[in-house]
Formats: C-alpha cells, structure tokens, sequence
C-alpha cells in the first residue's frame, strides 16, 4: 500500500501494459513453465538496459530518500518540541 501515493513519479504504461500482455498467465501456471522464467529473466536484463526503465527506477529512489528526509527532519523537530514542553513544565 502505498502512504505517499501523490508523490509516486508516473511510470510509463507502455512497458507495463506490455509486460502484462506477455505474461498474462496463471500463477500455477507460471510456476510450472520453465519457459516462462526464462522470458522474465530476459526481459528483466532488458530492463536493466532500457534507460527510460533505469530513470524511473532512479526517480522512484529519489522520491523514497526525499521522503526519509523529510521524515528524520520531522523526528528531530518533533524531538525539539517536546523537550521544549518538558522544561517550560518544570
């Protein structure tokens, strides 16, 4: 499940929805067809050299480390607050 769904970059449909055409299949199936492993492994060292691939993987890493960033950024602030309370309460 995604938390942060309107900060996930578009990813392109056409690698996606032709991949899904490809192995439009049953799971057992798939489990079953040493053929159809073998297409995944192919197409998967396709994507590694696909560019448009390797910068939305690249985008998508970008996205993750901006958002731990922003989280440690609120953790320290958070952290901040809260001592600030604890000593005005004493």
């Amino acid at each position: 499940m995604r938390i942060f769904l309107w900060l996930d970059p578009p990813l392109p449909n056409t690698y996606y929805k032709e991949t899904m055409k490809k192995f439009h299949m049953d799971l057992e199936e798939a489990n079953n067809n040493k053929a159809f492993g073998m297409e995944v492994l192919k197409l998967s060292e396709e994507a590694k050299n696909n560019k448009a691939v390797q910068l939305d993987i690249l985008n998508l890493l970008k996205v993750e480390l901006l958002m731990m960033v922003m989280l440690l950024v609120v953790v320290i602030v958070m952290r901040f607050m809260v001592h600030n309370v604890m000593l005005k309460a004493l």
